[in-house]
């Protein structure tokens, strides 16, 4: 709701009743709805929000990319980049969240992307949102589109714990770094099913954390 201020105050001053008193109790109503605003955002994000229990998957994942017994914990033990799909999806309406840790290290994708666009090899840019740990974003919005390459200047190195948070109601995804608590967020296609997935460059290794 926008108010304009000017126009209040024309309108007031030629009211000799009380001038100053209808634009403070404007201002207020405002500042109350924001208020209010921000509640249920917070609430969203605090209140509403369900740990997903994944795992790597032993049928979506490149040759190269070896899984421990209980596919938490995956390693690139060739060379070049390798991508490995993580189950289940994550459901349609709700707020997830699910964490990951880097262990050995050489590069590391994390993101989401549908199952139908998921490549061992290489991950297709349609209806797919990923950050490396060198804070690159690929984020694509429309299949018509080319995706949007940006540096988003959230990055992570070895022994990094990455939480990524997945609101399917209103499309929002944000990667936390737990050190730091410095996010990324970006907007998604509420409407489509996602599956997490990473990307691991020669030698990278990363694990799954199970939130309690």
């Amino acid at each position: 709701m926008q108010i304009d201020e000017g126009s209040i105050l024309q309108q007031t001053q030629s009211n000799s009743e009380k001038p100053q008193q209808i634009i403070p109790t404007l201002q207020e109503q405002c500042h109350s709805q924001i208020q209010q605003n921000l509640q249920h955002q917070i609430n969203i994000q605090y209140d509403d929000i369900q740990n997903l229990k994944i795992r790597f998957s032993n049928q979506s994942k490149h040759q190269w990319i070896k899984l421990n017994q209980t596919r938490t914990e995956a390693k690139n033990v060739l060379q070049d980049l390798a991508f490995v799909l993580c189950e289940p999806s994550i459901p349609n309406k709700s707020i997830v969240q699910f964490t990951f840790k880097t262990c050995q290290y050489g590069g590391v994708i994390i993101g989401i992307c549908e199952q139908k666009n998921f490549n061992c090899s290489t991950i297709s840019t349609e209806d797919t949102y990923l950050l490396n740990d060198n804070g690159q974003a690929s984020l694509n919005f429309d299949v018509d589109e080319e995706s949007e390459q940006i540096k988003s200047g959230f990055e992570w190195g070895c022994n990094e714990i990455i939480n990524v948070q997945v609101d399917t109601k209103i499309g929002k995804m944000r990667w936390i770094k737990a050190r730091t608590q410095e996010s990324y967020i970006v907007d998604t296609d509420s409407t489509k099913c996602y599956f997490p997935f990473v990307g691991l460059n020669i030698q990278s290794s990363i694990q799954i954390l199970d939130q309690t």
